[in-house]
């Protein structure tokens, strides 16, 4: 069974779990979310963490692993807008996007369109770009942990500015299987889940001892490790999926998704 991991500082504890700990019969592949979204789609991968929005966009073809998912209630402070200018005068402006995650992508779409902000157009990022030339640029994950830009002091987390509308979790990304090997390897992913969780439940007495083992792994990546996590849940509590609903409403809403979804769990 092939299981995917975001190669991410947020989500070390559970590759290092699944290095450290490997469980019979699992191959590990550790990627960005735009790639594991793609693999999972493809079915080069069996189980994956994966984009909250990939999920809402191929639900037909995906259950999701319950009481797990990438959320944060507030501040999470690696998925941030960048900007030259306050955020109500970026009307008709052009933003640069990371590729690497297509939920916080929509976040931004959602949250310009709540305070009546137009773009006028969304470009791919890529550090090979001149930053003091892009208006305004949104990253994610280490990247955005890292940026650092005199030319744009505004800095705007996507996951306060939610809470801040909506008084919910932003949930980043969730665990889920593909649909037609659920049965096929039932017991293979009962032992994954069980792991998932058991990382999930002892993450704030472990987390001591694996911030160093982060810091080397992450050698340029310049925060406090424990700060940083205590911005994250990895829970999937009432009010998370509360809040999948609405984002998913919203973008169904702007005819960004298709249909509406009913969200599906695997039940052990």
């Amino acid at each position: 069974m092939k299981v995917g991991y975001i190669n991410y500082c947020n989500s070390f504890p559970f590759y290092h779990e699944a290095i450290e700990s490997p469980i019979a019969d699992i191959e590990i592949h550790s990627h960005p979310p735009s790639q594991l979204n793609l693999m999972l789609h493809k079915g080069q991968l069996d189980v994956s963490a994966i984009s909250t929005f990939e999920y809402l966009s191929h639900s037909d073809q995906y259950v999701i692993l319950p009481d797990l998912s990438i959320n944060s209630q507030g501040y999470v402070k690696s998925v941030l807008l960048f900007s030259q200018v306050p955020l109500e005068e970026l009307n008709h402006q052009e933003i640069f996007l990371s590729t690497e995650s297509a939920t916080s992508t929509h976040l931004l779409k959602i949250l310009l369109q709540q305070n009546n902000i137009s773009i006028k157009n969304y470009l791919d990022y890529s550090e090979s770009i001149l930053n003091n030339e892009a208006k305004a640029i949104m990253l994610i994950g280490d990247a955005a942990l890292n940026f650092k830009s005199t030319d744009h002091p505004y800095v705007y987390d996507l996951a306060h500015e939610w809470n801040c509308l909506f008084d919910l979790p932003l949930v980043f990304a969730l665990w889920v299987v593909r649909k037609e090997i659920a049965n096929k390897y039932s017991d293979t992913i009962y032992k994954l889940h069980q792991q998932l969780v058991g990382v999930r439940e002892n993450l704030s007495v472990n987390l001591e001892e694996l911030a160093p083992i982060i810091s080397q792994h992450f050698k340029n990546l310049n925060v406090d490790i424990n700060e940083y996590f205590s911005h994250l849940n990895f829970e999937l509590r009432d009010e998370c999926i509360e809040s999948i609903y609405l984002y998913a409403d919203k973008l169904y809403n702007m005819n960004i998704l298709k249909n509406k979804t009913q969200l599906e769990f695997l039940s052990f």
